[in-house]
């Protein structure tokens, strides 16, 4: 059993770094978007949700 508990704290891990990673991604497209501001604030809010979200 511990070994099933392992894999899974690792794949657990993995999709955090996984989600991690798109965020940045997110919040770098996000600098990009500069001449539309409202659907950059739009996509802010979204991203401020997910991290709420994954701190809960």
């Amino acid at each position: 059993m511990s070994s099933k508990l392992s894999r899974l704290a690792i794949l657990k891990a993995l999709n955090q770094a996984d989600a991690g990673r798109a965020i940045l991604n997110m919040e770098k497209e996000i600098l990009v978007m500069q001449e539309d501001a409202k659907q950059a604030e739009v996509l802010q809010r979204i991203i401020e949700q997910i991290k709420t979200a994954y701190r809960s």
